[in-house]
């Protein structure tokens, strides 16, 4: 594909995930690989022997969002200072201008980041083109609905 094909993005977008009422800003991260969300009272669950995770998501407002999602695999991430930590992977839909792409997010502890939403390459490669001095260029406009919740 080529470059005209994909959309601008800047550094901050205002995305929606799942639902239209649950928006956040994104921060966009060429430098990761991978995508993460801040959520809060992560629990696991079996449902007819699938593992799925229940956890809260705030929005820009500070509302909270129970979502449950299967598990998709435990990542490892490398910490800064030594070692692993494990984080659970579930596939979210994220809104980005008008169109909704399936992401997989690993559930972070990112409290004490100012961007509850991390987004890395695996899920801006191939879609979009960032523009580094640019944010919110696109409004999230998709009529998003979760049947899951």
């Amino acid at each position: 594909s080529t470059a005209d094909e994909k959309k601008t993005v800047g550094w901050i977008e205002s995305v929606s995930i799942t639902t239209r009422d649950l928006r956040m800003d994104a921060k966009v991260d060429t430098g990761a690989d991978f995508s993460s969300v801040h959520a809060d009272q992560i629990r696991y669950l079996t449902r007819d022997s699938v593992r799925w995770v229940e956890f809260t998501l705030r929005d820009s407002n500070n509302s909270e969002h129970t979502l449950q999602r299967p598990l998709k695999r435990m990542s490892r991430i490398k910490k800064k200072t030594e070692g692993y930590q494990e984080r659970p992977v579930v596939v979210l839909q994220i809104c980005v201008g008008d169109a909704r792409y399936p992401a997989q997010v690993n559930l972070a502890q990112r409290a004490h980041f100012k961007y509850p939403l991390l987004l890395g390459r695996s899920f801006l490669s191939s879609r979009f083109v960032v523009d580094p001095g640019a944010k919110y260029l696109l409004e999230p406009t998709c009529h998003l609905n979760d049947p899951e919740n």
